[in-house]
């Protein structure tokens, strides 16, 4: 329910005690690597593995059989020999399955335990459990590479580190194949794994270490995410360069990078309410430096649609004097401001607005640019993380839906992971489409789906066809449509990344299926009608927000679509962008710029670009540890609580409804009064007292505003206040967007028409800035 007078604040709470809480990886449990005791082996010569996780898309792949009454170890690992594979796994006392690698993120280290059935052929013999396999390999043999990356073998490394780009620790499921997935999506041409757990990226090796060693034998530590995978040792890493890519080294340490793709497993939640509680907002007091940014006030619609923009800024009215935080906040929200005012003045008349008793730096935008024409029609899909779904029922999926369908959203981009239970519940979400006359379509999250086999292009064409026929599943140009996340490493046993996506397709053709492909890569764009010619389309997953200190421009969707020529262009939009996950767990700890009305200015942009593409998505419904979810706050989360909870965003969703209105029709909706306005709970530069992680990274990118929205039926008399700071303006009908600098202490906003106030929000009592 949208409350009339909701305040969204993002808060990084210092109760996020990462040692405490149990981490999850695409919806799996932890499980604690415990001490792996060797199966007894009589006389096979083959490795044991230990004890790894399986699950119905299966670890290992090549050949299979069972055996219910003469099953041992010695004859499964003498079948797979005779075959010519190098892994053999058993399970559930009968199976025997043959293959030369791990796939489709399983095979991961289990406690021992687990590997409990006794062999029927041997019964002083381990023949694996229930999703348990014991695991053996053939002497002097190792695991292919990943496709599109070459081994340099046992490197040195040292403590000021060969790999600078990025660093993760994953004592339960690092892996090469994960390690090496992470760094190319992330930009780096490097990928190194040492000590087992950990993953290192980059672009150059430097400190002059990265040599290889004498001693290959050095880097024998099992990857704790794939058995079969060995990840470095003591100061010495597995190596590895895209095949692609040219060796580069440095002798000064390169700067850490922050990583920029958005995984897909994240789920942290902020939201909108009637404004943190004051419990919420002494926790985040508290919390890390920073925090994302957050929304407000109940949703109504509209706009006047020929009301054009114009900006005034104004440092101070009065003698008060303007901090250096304030000052620096101007500064860039005037340059903001600007531009937005350049890109509209062109197309229509400018109305002013009369600010008045502004005592602190304050910003206005007043009106909105007239949408241009366009013939074609326009759809717009919100990204639903189907791995933060586990407990859904029927009645859940219909009642995101109906959320979705009133804020003018019409389709869900179902992403999914290898979890055993997400395709379940995927019929679910197509059967809740299909009833609500909502639309869908498969998002394949190729970061935990393996893409390497021809049984995975399979797997995945099994999936698409069991929904292709819904009256729920969204198509493009006659086509089912469908996207990815990542996917320009995908093979599927074949020649190439175009020859495997072929593939895919040719298995989809003799039920007449064909899909329109629009996948979310991280290549360089030039590479879309080369080496990537066989995406349809392309989603630009990271143009929904700025990645510096600078608003966000169009300029990355100017360089997809020249870059795509005919092929089609899907652009995102984004409220924000806030993650903090320690070592740990995800190691992501960032933030992305979310001030200059970020919602609203991406919309704005969008509007005005509608002729050049027929879909955008919206990141995301329900993403709660990247915190950009607009949908509400649901059950199943990856230890995002200390970010999301008491934060609803569901406020947006009045927002996204005005705007989605004038990206489809070409008009905006007749104006009804309606407020939004957002703030941090604290100032960029604050300092936690009892912090879980270092500062976000990209804290000084953003500035201490709270910004405003404000959708007028008529002339208005509009104050804002941020503590002791206040503005006030007189604006016309239809929307227009302020700020002011912010200040400690509570924030609200008040519209006066004819001597009588038709809105107003204050948070005294429940929300109060903290510098």
């Amino acid at each position: 329910m949208i409350r009339q007078s909701t305040t969204l604040i993002y808060a990084v709470l210092s109760l996020l005690l990462l040692g405490s809480l149990i981490p999850t990886v695409e919806g799996r449990p932890h499980v604690d690597i415990l001490t792996r005791r060797r199966h007894a082996v009589r006389s096979t010569s083959w490795t044991s593995l230990g004890c790894a996780f399986d699950s119905s898309s299966r670890a290992v792949h090549g050949y299979s059989y069972t055996n219910s009454t003469g099953m041992t170890v010695e004859s499964c690992v003498a079948t797979c020999d005779s075959k010519g594979y190098i892994i053999a796994g058993l399970e559930s006392k009968t199976e025997c399955f043959c293959g030369n690698s791990l796939v489709n993120n399983n095979g991961y280290t289990i406690a021992t335990s687990k590997c409990n059935q006794p062999c029927p052929g041997a019964s002083s013999e381990t023949c694996g459990g229930s999703w348990a396999l014991s695991l053996y390999q053939k002497p002097g043999t190792t695991v292919a590479v990943p496709s599109g990356w070459t081994s340099l073998g046992c490197s040195t490394d040292g403590s000021s580190r060969a790999l600078k780009g990025y660093h993760s620790v994953d004592a339960s499921y690092n892996s090469v194949t994960a390690c090496l997935a992470t760094c190319k999506s992330n930009g780096f041409i490097y990928a190194g794994v040492e000590s087992g757990s950990e993953c290192y990226c980059g672009n150059a090796l430097v400190n002059s270490l990265g040599t290889k060693t004498s001693d290959q034998t050095k880097c024998s530590a099992q990857c704790p995410g794939n058995v079969a995978e060995k990840c470095g040792g003591t100061w010495v890493m597995n190596l590895y360069i895209l095949s692609s890519a040219t060796s580069t080294t440095s002798k000064a340490a390169t700067s850490t990078t922050t990583v920029k793709a958005v995984t897909s497993t994240s789920k942290v939640a902020s939201s909108t309410s009637k404004a943190a509680s004051s419990t919420s907002t002494s926790k985040a007091a508290s919390s890390t430096s920073k925090a994302a940014s957050s929304t407000s006030k109940a949703a109504s619609s509209t706009t006047t649609s020929k009301a054009a923009s114009s900006t005034t800024t104004s440092k101070a009215a009065s003698s008060t004097t303007t901090s250096k935080a304030a000052s620096s906040t101007t500064s860039k929200a005037a340059s903001s401001t600007s531009k937005a005012a350049s890109t509209t003045a062109s197309t229509t008349t400018s109305q002013s607005a009369t600010a008045t008793n502004c005592n602190a730096a304050c910003t206005s935008v007043v009106g909105v640019s007239s949408p241009p024409s366009s013939s074609s029609s326009k759809t717009v899909y919100a990204h639903h993380m189907v791995g933060n779904t586990y407990s859904y029922t029927a009645a859940t999926w219909a009642d995101d839906i109906s959320q979705a369908q009133a804020a003018g959203i019409d389709g869900f981009a179902l992403n999914y992971g290898s979890d055993y239970w997400q395709v379940p519940h995927i019929q679910d979400a197509y059967a809740a489409a299909a009833s609500a006359g909502f639309k869908t379509f498969l998002s394949l999250d190729v970061t935990s789906l393996s893409c390497g086999s021809a049984s995975d292009a399979s797997t995945h064409a099994g999936t698409i066809s069991s929904v292709a026929s819904s009256s729920a599943q969204a198509k493009y140009n006659g086509s089912v449509l469908v996207g990815t996340f990542s996917g320009d490493g995908c093979t599927f046993g074949q020649s190439s990344v175009s020859a495997g996506w072929a593939y895919l397709r040719s298995l989809l053709a003799p039920s007449n299926i064909t899909i329109f492909l629009v996948p979310a890569i991280f290549s360089d764009p030039s590479t879309f009608t080369t080496s990537n010619n066989w995406l349809d389309g392309e989603l630009n997953w990271n143009s929904g927000w700025p990645e510096a200190g600078s608003p966000l421009d169009t300029s990355r969707d100017t360089q997809y679509m020249s870059a795509l020529g005919n092929k089609t262009y899907m652009p995102t939009i984004s409220p924000d962008f806030f993650t903090y996950y320690g070592p740990n767990t995800y190691n992501k700890d960032w933030i992305y710029r979310g001030d200059d009305w970020l919602l609203a200015r991406r919309w704005e942009q969008l509007i005005a670009m509608r002729n050049d593409f027929d879909m955008i998505e919206l990141l995301t419904w329900n993403d709660y540890g990247e915190s950009h979810y607009v949908g509400p706050i649901r059950t199943d989360q990856p230890n995002s609580q200390g970010w999301t909870n008491g934060m609803p965003h569901t406020s947006w969703l009045g927002l996204i409804k005005y705007y989605s209105t004038a990206f489809k029709t070409g008009k905006y909706p007749a104006s009804s009064d309606a407020i939004y306005l957002w703030s941090r709970p604290h100032s960029a530069s604050a300092t936690a007292t009892a912090p879980s992680n270092p500062k976000p990274s990209g804290w000084a990118n953003t500035d201490d505003n709270l910004y405003a929205v404000v959708v007028l039926s008529a002339s208005s008399s509009v104050s804002i206040n941020a503590g002791t700071n206040t503005g006030t303006w007189t604006l016309p009908a239809g929307l227009s967007k302020i700020s002011i600098a912010s200040a400690p202490g509570a924030i609200g906003l008040n519209v006066t028409r004819s001597g009588k106030s038709i809105k107003s929000y204050d948070s005294t009592g429940s929300f109060s800035w903290v510098e």
